[in-house]
């Protein structure tokens, strides 16, 4: 039995990496073709390790007779690593910049009224931290401003149920909301016995969760605010390209991308142009 990654994928690996591939996609609808492999090949390994399989030859066996170990499998595939608020400096450019952008861009200046809904996508959800985040900015801003919540929508989505299940829910422990500024501290409901909050109903009310996956299926139209970070540097170069024309084909004119901070597009579509570059925000230009 193997107890240690190895550095480097074989021929052999590879051919059961793609058997692996084909059922993912054939029991699951999950497509993992495209991903860096590299990658892959690093987390499939954790599952060898914790199956005590001696190979991935021998990890394919144990999938096929256990095949309760698939949504184990999925689970180390797709990582959720999120928080509330995660990169301050990116929220607070999303608060004081992004958003008051679009408000402006849609207001009539006579009446203080917007003419149109806000649409926003945070794809990539996870469980929940980072729509929740963006409701919180909108709800604080459309109150100062006397705007309807419901004059802004923001659909989550993600590959994972369990992932959507919580975030669904609203409830996180106390540790979990540590990275909350304390400005929008009041959007919680604290239960000090459980050491849990639940965020607000106004807050959940503006988001609505949703299973999808990026790679194979359609994105949503006419968003004005996209966030999509730290999911990029799983992809192979030529999926980053698709992914990129997709994002960009579901932008309104003027809309905002945000990409993770780590993350380098070097051929993005020509109609966005890098707005922050610091902050990795494309703007669509037309």
């Amino acid at each position: 039995m193997p107890n240690h990654i190895p550095s480097r994928m074989t021929a052999e690996d590879g051919y059961y990496l793609d058997i692996i591939f084909n059922h993912l996609k054939s029991r699951h609808n999950l497509d993992f073709s495209q991903y860096r492999k590299s990658y892959l090949y690093r987390r499939i390994h954790f599952r060898i390790l914790h199956t005590k399989s001696s190979s991935l030859k021998d990890y394919v066996s144990f999938l096929f007779a256990h095949p309760e170990e698939y949504l184990k499998l999925i689970d180390a595939l797709t990582i959720n690593v999120s928080e509330f608020f995660r990169d301050k400096e990116v929220f607070k450019f999303v608060s004081d910049v992004i958003v008051k952008e679009i408000i402006n861009n849609y207001i009539d200046p006579t009446t203080g009224t917007l003419q149109k809904k806000i649409f926003v996508w945070s794809a990539g959800a996870s469980h929940g931290q980072e729509p929740y985040s963006l409701a919180m900015i909108f709800t604080k801003k459309f109150q100062e401003r006397g705007i309807p919540l419901d004059m802004v929508r923001i659909l989550a989505t993600d590959i994972d149920d369990k992932s959507l299940e919580k975030a669904r829910q609203g409830i996180y422990t106390s540790k979990e909301i540590e990275t909350v500024p304390f400005t929008y501290k009041k959007f919680f409901q604290l239960d000090s016995l459980k050491k849990e909050a639940r965020v607000e109903e106004k807050i959940k009310n503006l988001v609505s969760f949703s299973k999808s996956n990026l790679v194979l299926d359609p994105a949503p139209n006419y968003v004005d605010l996209i966030l999509c970070r730290n999911v990029f540097i799983y992809f192979s170069k030529e999926l980053q390209l698709k992914i990129m024309n997709k994002l960009a084909q579901a932008l309104n004119k003027k809309g905002f991308l945000i990409l993770g901070k780590i993350e380098s597009i070097f051929n993005p579509p020509p109609e966005l142009v890098v707005f922050n570059n610091l902050h990795k925000v494309f703007r669509k230009v037309r």
